[in-house]
């Protein structure tokens, strides 16, 4: 219970790890990133994060939509915040009924889709299919960012150290520009080893 309490009160830090560096902007492309907090006994939750700048006038800061999962689903969960994202545009008030909708619903078993009936104004009733993939382990995986950032042998390393179970740290210059590709190694490496099982 406590590991868990200390989790929710770093999520913050994930949304905005480069909070220090912000200054109020006028424009500001969305963005989609995720992260993983492991436990002490190795349990995972997956945070999936859309960072976009409100709507108005003038500078302001970005602000931040975070799912955090014990499922480890990002095309379904990208999904989601695509949705997020444009009933934010219309309104901030329609996020928390789709939100509401959401976690209403029972989860997708694997290979399974559920439908999300929700009400738009202007535009009433409207259907969202969520899909989740028989095995998601592997569905976000591009390697080519991995391949291009890391050389043959570096790579070689870093796949050496997932197999001893040692702990790989990835780390980046500029923050800003590179939290994308980080959080892609980080997503990436992992699947390196998918097709190792371990034994007990």
């Amino acid at each position: 219970m406590r590991e868990t309490e200390d989790q929710l009160r770093i999520i913050p830090q994930f949304c905005f790890p480069d909070a220090k560096d912000w200054e109020p902007v006028e424009n500001f492309p969305s963005e989609m990133f995720s992260f993983v907090l492991t436990g002490e006994d190795g349990s995972r939750r997956f945070g999936y994060c859309r960072r976009l700048l409100p709507s108005g006038k003038g500078k302001r800061l970005p602000e931040v939509y975070c799912i955090v999962s014990h499922l480890g689903c990002f095309n379904l969960f990208s999904k989601v915040l695509d949705e997020v994202e444009r009933r934010r545009a219309l309104s901030p008030a329609l996020v928390q009924p789709f939100m509401r909708a959401i976690m209403e619903a029972q989860f997708p078993a694997p290979g399974r889709t559920i439908t999300i009936k929700t009400f738009l104004p202007g535009s009433g009733t409207e259907v969202m299919e969520l899909c989740r993939p028989s095995d998601s382990r592997l569905e976000h995986v591009d390697f080519e960012c991995l391949f291009s950032c890391l050389s043959l042998r570096l790579l070689l390393r870093v796949l050496g150290s997932l197999l001893l179970e040692r702990r790989v740290i990835f780390t980046a210059d500029k923050l800003r520009l590179e939290i994308f590709i980080l959080t892609q190694h980080t997503l990436k490496s992992s699947p390196l080893r998918q097709p190792n099982r371990r034994w007990h």
